[in-house]
């Protein structure tokens, strides 16, 4: 038995099998290449990045309501795959020196990491950690591999390696490792600060793994303490079991709260749903025993294949989800929220000075109604199987719902002739998040089944301050009176229609806004999976009756003060508990 410590990551308890991922997951090619075949090497090295600059998409789809810091390294990285020294200083180096491009990229980005190698700056030390990611992941695309290591793991195991960049944390998953640990990384890192999301053990700085440890060898990783025990002996192991025991508990607990209904304290029924990405992940617990998907981002169905997939295609996605989830719960299909930035060279669009003000969301969809009709056809197929609801994105106007509307009839009526089944009352929704559709809701209510409200978008739009600027964190806030009296305004035109009204952005899943919502009206939230047992707490901590007075309390306060409000609220209802406790 041997005890090592690190720096804790990511917290968990896990105990299993080692595997070592030993040297260079990637080799690059030796020698020279004739003239003859410079081009094409040139050619190859400009398409790996292009290749690499649609994978970072995929990445920022992922995270899209995930931590702004995660989304800001994978921006820094696409804009140095965008430059365009990078491109012409690799191929001088092809050209000139008859370096195979690999190579050429290789020594590029070793030159620049060797120029940083010696200087003792955090700053600078996470660029370094950004060129070798970005080196990685041009080569491994000049080479048709995977950014992932599911090549090197082991189902199961515990991964053990030299180091970690970002692009392999977040595709580790794929591996389904059971825990990981760095022999050395910076609790700073951007690989760190990424870790944190992928929802197992992560320790770094445990010196010598790779030495010490054998393949196959037990160990018991403990992530919140930072600590690994190698060939555990009977007190650890007696001590890891203990521990299980009462996490099981916990679980346990957990899923049982799950069960009950959603209610506040005075026994209003709420309706909780979740936001996803990917089909699997309604099959983790705390998916199943809630109300349904309040919003399925689909953008990950283009950026996997680099291309729109077919409505067959499609159609497979969708009756996964389905029959991933309890039968009957409800699934928003939120149409491609794509646009100019990511599609310019596939569609000839121009390059776009502000994208989110541009080609995207509902405007994309019906520029190109080929891609619109393919997903739509999708969709429709799958809701013969359960219960899909279409919700479409980026709506600013009336003409926009009803040519959606009208296309999707026109799908429905091309299933109806080919006798193929589906849902002829499936329901059509709209995303609120620009103004106009907020400020109009009372209009376009008489068009549409359902209002979503997205926040992130919505803020960002009222407030003109772009919520990925960290320049701007301060000034990016949903607790703004103007943002709060849109989504009042969206909640009331729901209620007088009598149409459902949902809220799946960031704020949903903020504890201290879960009040504040309530008070204006809301009865339905959608929220990140990590949210769902703390939002469904803070939901019945409250009677609506309390609420609502509160709110018309504070509601001509400052943002400011208006979140201090709320706060002390909340504390204050845990200290009652607290006390009866």
């Amino acid at each position: 038995m041997k005890e090592y410590i690190g720096c804790s990551i990511a917290p968990g308890l896990i105990a299993g099998n080692v595997t070592l991922v030993d040297g260079d997951i990637y080799t690059v090619s030796k020698g020279q290449i004739r003239d003859s075949e410079v081009e094409e090497h040139i050619k190859s090295f400009q398409n790996a990045v292009k290749l690499s600059i649609s994978e970072i998409d995929l990445l920022l789809t992922y995270l899209e309501t995930r931590a702004r810091e995660e989304r800001n390294i994978l921006q820094s990285h696409q804009e140095i795959l965008k430059d365009k020294i990078l491109i012409e200083d690799v191929a001088i180096i092809i050209r000139e020196e008859l370096k195979p491009a690999d190579r050429a990229v290789q020594e590029y980005f070793n030159k620049m990491i060797d120029h940083l190698s010696d200087i003792d700056d955090v700053v600078l030390s996470q660029r370094k950690e950004d060129f070798e990611d970005i080196k990685m992941r041009i080569i491994r695309n000049m080479h048709y591999q995977d950014i992932n290591i599911k090549d090197f793991v082991k189902e199961n195991k515990v991964v053990v390696l030299a180091e970690i960049i970002p692009s392999l944390v977040l595709s580790i998953k794929d591996s389904h490792p059971l825990a990981v640990i760095v022999e050395k990384g910076s609790p700073h890192s951007h690989s760190a600060i990424i870790a944190k999301s992928i929802g197992i053990p992560v320790i770094f700085n445990i010196e010598k793994a790779l030495k010490e440890f054998k393949e196959n060898d037990p160990v018991i990783v403990y992530g919140t303490e930072g600590k690994v025990i190698l060939e555990p002996d009977k007190k650890h192991i007696k001590e890891y079991e203990a521990l299980k025991k009462s996490a099981k508990k916990v679980f346990k607990e957990k899923i049982a709260l799950l069960k009950t209904p959603t209610l506040t304290k005075d026994k209003t029924k709420i309706e909780l749903m979740v936001n996803i990405e990917f089909p699997e992940e309604c099959k983790i617990s705390e998916v199943q025993y809630i109300d349904g998907v309040g919003l399925f981002r689909t953008e990950f169905l283009y950026f996997m294949e680099n291309s729109f997939p077919s409505a067959e295609n499609q159609f497979i996605v969708y009756k996964q989800v389905i029959e991933n989830l309890p039968k009957g719960k409800p699934v928003y299909v939120r149409t491609f929220d794509v646009g100019g930035d990511k599609l310019q060279r596939e569609f000839g669009l121009h390059k776009e000075v502000n994208p989110n003000l541009g080609c995207r969301g509902i405007r994309f969809l019906l520029k190109y109604k080929e891609i619109f009709r393919q997903q739509i056809l999708g969709i429709l197929m799958a809701s013969a199987y359960g219960n899909l609801k279409i919700m479409l994105p980026m709506i600013a106007s009336t003409k926009e719902i009803i040519e959606s509307r009208e296309l999707i009839e026109g799908e429905k009526a091309l299933l109806r002739k080919k006798k193929v089944a589906f849902n002829d009352k499936i329901e059509v929704g709209i995303m609120i998040e620009i103004p106009s559709s907020a400020i109009l809701a009372d209009q376009f209510a008489e068009h549409v089944d359902f209002f979503s409200i997205g926040t992130n978008d919505l803020t960002q739009y009222v407030l003109a301050a772009d919520r990925n600027n960290e320049a701007l964190a301060d000034e990016f806030t949903y607790f703004d009176p103007a943002v709060i009296e849109l989504i009042k305004t969206t909640i009331n035109a729901g209620k007088k229609h009598n149409i459902d009204v949902k809220l799946c952005g960031e704020m949903a899943s903020d504890p201290i806004a879960v009040p504040l919502l309530l008070g204006l009206g809301l009865r339905s939230f959608s929220v990140n999976i990590s949210g769902i047992v703390q939002i469904k707490k803070m939901l019945s901590r409250f009677t609506i009756a309390e609420l609502e007075n509160f709110y018309k309390k504070h509601r001509s306060t400052s943002q400011e003060e208006l979140q201090i409000a709320y706060k002390q609220l909340i504390n204050s209802s845990l200290a009652v508990d607290v006390m009866k406790g």
